[in-house]
């Protein structure tokens, strides 16, 4: 097990998602593998030296074995953090807390974060007693304590082992190794998120808190996609088996948990269909657990085009102008069934790559004489997920300007997505994008509740909200709330208080409380609903036990 820890964080191994059902010796035999990390029943990882593997791409590995990469979301946490009271009392969250036959605070719950981390001596995060109210956290950047049951790296520490630390604090026998706290938050993301929803301020603050420090992607990936190596970036595989660390602990413990997540990557089908979608659809489907995700910062970043108006002969073009600074581009193409659809390039120097006819597993490389860049073009015409076709464009080494995306059979719906705004440098960006299906993955997921957020001190929305619908036609965002998701898990919390500790419905499940969202919400005469911008409306819990009521 010492083994795989180090093989497992190692920047010299890398990372496959599998699916595979059975044991994990077994799975050590078929893929060959000295380490596997098991997900769920359906999905694992294995670990092979990266000396040893081939060139990523879609000749040598299925697209969805390549973890994504996920950044953070709602980046301004710390400025809109000021109206965090406004925002509770807007939601009608303050109302059930001080209501006096429910006061919903969230008692009996588990109030779940899978982000940047969490700072244990926050006054936000204590009894008054001192003793914290987190009940786990698994610190995936801390190999030196003990890893959860059936995980093989990292380290969890339980309230007692946290209260323990907080009363040593000081003492020089019992520093913390290297004077960092487990789970310390460098970035602050994960904890003002953690504070907007179970702080003793927040929503719901006497819910026992379950945290997830995720490590950071290793080099090898953040290269692949061309991610800068500053930026925040977090592997799909260790999100999944996040996700499913809080699902087991729930279960262990029996007590109902609202998850809070705010990642998200145009690296997957935006249609709910992704490995991480499907983990976070089965862990939203059970009795007692919830799932809030965002839209993502993505709206207004022009790095979404659709079927443009501009056609030229029998093509229709996608322009992407490329800042100077970017050492390459990873441009992810998805056409709709039942048609196919085929590319060419033209360089800003007016290098041309004439159309690529698609085939399985086609993989073509072009080494641009005058712009001195590579270009691959792959082929993925039933992408194992979504079953549509998959088209990369990847451009190393890009020359800065203008680059033309030509189309080709374009009448069927394709969308061209470029990589979430922060792995991109800001000029870079498609010149007639599209804001409408631009929703990060995986907020199109079935189960989960989708927010899209607003101003409470205008009702205005943000503009750099996520827009839907899904790149499928469904129905997303679910509802909007102001401030952030963070709002809509803690009602949500509130509702499990409510149904499942309080025994009022013992088999509420995510849908159910979506639904509640949905009757209770605010909504205005000249919107249309469900909106690509709003959802069903704006979120009001008070008033969705109101409708209880009746």
């Amino acid at each position: 097990m010492d083994d795989c820890r180090e093989i497992i964080v190692s920047e010299d191994y890398a990372d496959f998602i599998v699916n595979f059902i059975g044991e994990d010796a077994l799975a050590k035999e078929k893929f060959g593998v000295e380490c596997f990390q098991k997900i769920s029943s359906y999905y694992g990882i294995v670990y092979r030296p990266l000396n040893a593997i081939q060139t990523l791409s879609l000749r040598n590995y299925s697209y969805n074995s390549i973890p994504a990469l996920y950044g953070l979301m709602e980046r301004d946490l710390a400025v809109r953090r000021r109206d965090l009271e406004l925002a509770l009392d807007e939601s009608g969250i303050l109302k059930l807390q001080n209501q006096p036959s429910l006061r919903l605070r969230g008692q009996g719950c588990i109030m779940a974060f899978i982000d940047t981390g969490i700072d244990i001596f926050d006054e936000e995060f204590r009894f008054s007693n001192g003793d914290t109210r987190i009940l786990r956290l698994w610190d995936m950047t801390d190999n030196t304590g003990r890893s959860p049951e059936g995980i093989l790296y990292g380290s969890e520490y339980n309230s007692e082992d946290i209260n323990r630390i907080l009363r040593a604090n000081g003492r020089q026998e019992e520093a913390i190794v290297d004077n960092n706290s487990p789970g310390q938050d460098d970035i602050g993301h994960g904890n003002i998120l953690a504070k907007i929803a179970a702080g003793n301020s927040g929503a719901v603050p006497e819910a026992n808190i379950v945290v997830v420090k995720l490590k950071q992607a290793k080099k090898y990936l953040k290269d692949y996609f061309f991610v800068p190596d500053n930026v925040p970036a977090f592997q799909e595989n260790d999100i999944m088996l996040a996700v499913n660390y809080i699902r087991n602990i729930a279960l262990t413990l029996d007590m109902p948990a609202s998850l809070c997540m705010t990642l998200g990557t145009n690296q997957r089908s935006h249609d709910g269909a992704s490995a991480l979608s499907y983990i976070l659809d089965r862990f939203a489907s059970g009795v007692g657990a919830v799932v809030c995700l965002s839209t993502g910062d993505e709206g207004n970043k022009q790095l979404h085009g659709t079927n443009a108006l501009k056609n030229i002969q029998d093509y229709s073009l996608v322009e992407i102008r490329v800042d100077e600074r970017q050492k390459g581009l990873f441009i992810n193409i998805w056409g709709s069934k039942p048609g196919i659809i085929s590319v060419g390039l033209v360089s800003p120097t007016g290098e041309v790559i004439e159309r690529v006819a698609p085939r399985i597993g086609k993989s073509e490389i072009y080494n641009l004489i005058f712009d001195g860049t590579t270009v691959t073009i792959e082929y993925d015409l039933v992408e194992a997920d979504s079953s549509d076709e998959l088209i990369i464009v990847r451009l190393e080494n890009p020359t800065p300007g203008i680059w033309s995306l030509r189309i080709y059979d374009s009448l069927e719906k394709y969308n061209v997505y470029l990589p979430v705004s922060q792995f991109v440098y800001p000029n870079t960006y498609i010149l007639e994008p599209s804001a409408d299906v631009t929703i990060i993955d995986p907020a199109v997921a079935t189960n989960v509740i989708t927010t899209s957020l607003y101003d409470t001190r205008n009702r205005a929305l943000y503009i750099t909200n996520g827009r839907g619908f899904g790149r499928d036609g469904s129905i997303k965002p679910d509802i909007s709330s102001a401030l952030s998701c963070a709002i809509t898990a803690g009602a949500a919390c509130q509702f499990l208080n409510w149904g499942i500790v309080e025994g009022r419905d013992r088999e509420l499940r995510a849908n159910d409380i979506k639904g509640y969202f949905i009757r209770g919400a605010i909504r205005e005469n000249d919107i249309v609903y469900p909106s690509k911008q709003w959802g069903y409306g704006r979120l009001d819990v008070y008033n969705s036990f109101e409708v209880i009521r009746g």
